[in-house]
């Protein structure tokens, strides 16, 4: 048991540690590696070690991390990086030239938008009543786009064709191939977006 102490209490310090040196800006992009089985199909689906991911705002006069899951919601970096096993699995992407009127704006957005319902079905324009819902990639794209900023992609189809049984019984065989959608790996392979940090 002692052991298993030790080994947890240096994860949380590795965690602590890597979170103090970052010095975050509104507007951060921070992709995520996640361990749970839509995780993996993700990963796996876009050859990529993220599966989710947030952005950086501010909120109350505090940084949080704005995310969409479960709902959308804001939550502290230190929250955010709990969640993972070990270091090395947040990477920071940032905008250069995003300007603190534009960052102002991303803010007040993002506040706006905290409550709405998490988009389970990964549909682009998922509406109910009246309130668009939102994944993770998806919520971060359009309120970059909402600025009028060029991310260096745009929303390709989505085709599913990677473990495919397992698509089907995660969306309980309403999986939407063919819809366009986007995820944590376009913004990692974004010219527009530069490498800040892996924490």
């Amino acid at each position: 048991m002692p052991k298993i102490i030790a080994i947890i209490t240096l994860f949380y310090i590795g965690i602590s540690q890597a979170a103090a040196s970052y010095i975050p800006k509104i507007g951060d992009i921070l992709l995520q590696d996640l361990e749970c089985w839509s995780c993996h199909l993700i990963e796996a689906q876009e050859n990529s070690m993220y599966s989710h991911m947030g952005v950086i705002i501010e909120d109350g006069k505090k940084i949080k991390v704005l995310e969409a899951l479960g709902s959308v919601h804001a939550l502290s970096l230190e929250k955010f990086m709990k969640r993972n096993l070990g270091v090395g699995r947040v990477k920071v992407l940032r905008f250069e030239n995003l300007n603190n009127k534009q960052r102002d704006a991303l803010s007040s957005l993002g506040q706006s938008l905290i409550g709405a319902s998490y988009d389970k079905e990964f549909l682009w324009s998922n509406v109910e009543n009246t309130h668009e819902k939102y994944y993770c990639s998806e919520l971060v794209y359009k309120m970059f786009k909402n600025l009028g900023k060029d991310l260096g992609f745009v929303p390709n189809t989505m085709p599913f064709d990677i473990n495919p049984d397992g698509w089907d019984s995660y969306f309980n065989h309403k999986t939407p191939r063919g819809e366009i959608g986007v995820s944590p790996e376009d913004f990692n392979k974004s010219p527009k977006l530069r490498w800040i940090q892996t924490l």
